[in-house]
C-alpha cells in the first residue's frame, strides 16, 4: 500500500483522543478524510501505528496540535 502524497493535504483538526502510561492517540480530519495514530514506546524506542499515512504526515499532525498549544510564561 502507497503513502498518502501530502503536497495539498489541509489538516482541518488535530486532538489527543487519549494518553495512557507510555502512548497516546491522535485523532484528526482532513480533506482527505480522518483517522487516528498510534504511538507508544516499548523497549525505550518510541513507535507509530499510522494507518498507512507517512512520517510527514505525523510531523504535519503535531504541527496542527502545537498551533492550539498555550505555552506557559
Amino acid at each position: 500500500m502507497s503513502m498518502i502524497d501530502i503536497k495539498d493535504l489541509e489538516i482541518v483538526d488535530v486532538h489527543i483522543l487519549s494518553a495512557v502510561c507510555e502512548s497516546f492517540v491522535i485523532s484528526w480530519s482532513a480533506n482527505i478524510g480522518f483517522g487516528e495514530v498510534l504511538f507508544y514506546k516499548e523497549d525505550d524506542k518510541w513507535y507509530a501505528d499510522t494507518e498507512c499515512m507517512s512520517k510527514d504526515f505525523c510531523k504535519l499532525l503535531f504541527d496542527k496540535f502545537l498551533e492550539s498549544v498555550e505555552i506557559e510564561k
